[in-house]
């Protein structure tokens, strides 16, 4: 981690105790001109390793962030086929806008999830697809090492 950022988030922090991380982040990023997420905000104000490949290589997959999708047949526009909900765990969210960010982008400029999904019954008796989209710890080996060229290149 860089020394130099480290201690402006330190000197932020005691001028503005009340901010939050990403308040925090975005004035760094104005001092800086680099740019600085919220989550590596919150890391460096923690000590908490946001990823740790050592843990990462030496340790069974950890979930980084799930995306719950269901989709059920659209009963009141004929032009959509399915509708339903996307749903993400609240916790996750910066896991999943840092994974996002870090991600290999294709040929085309998008990064794509891998999504699974399940034809399944709701309680009611209606038919609908549920689908999940999982990123585990061991999916991200070099997203983690462009997070840490980053940032001077230390992965902590």
């Amino acid at each position: 981690m860089s020394q130099a950022l480290a201690a402006l988030f330190r000197q932020l922090h005691e001028a503005f105790p009340d901010d939050h991380p990403y308040t925090l982040a975005l004035r760094a990023q104005a001092v800086t001109g680099r740019q600085v997420t919220g989550a590596r905000a919150k890391q460096i104000l923690t000590g908490k390793p946001f990823f740790d490949l050592q843990t990462m290589a030496t340790s069974a997959p950890e979930k980084l962030f799930s995306i719950d999708i269901k989709l059920f047949p659209n009963t009141r526009n004929n032009k959509i086929d399915l509708d339903g909900s996307i749903k993400f765990n609240a916790d996750e969210v910066d896991s999943l806008c840092s994974y996002l960010k870090e991600a290999k982008v294709d040929d085309q400029g998008r990064v794509i999830l891998k999504v699974k999904g399940w034809r399944k019954v709701s309680e009611k008796g209606n038919k609908y697809l549920s689908c999940l989209s999982e990123v585990m710890a061991n999916q991200v080996d070099d997203s983690a090492q462009r997070l840490a060229d980053e940032f001077d290149g230390e992965l902590i």
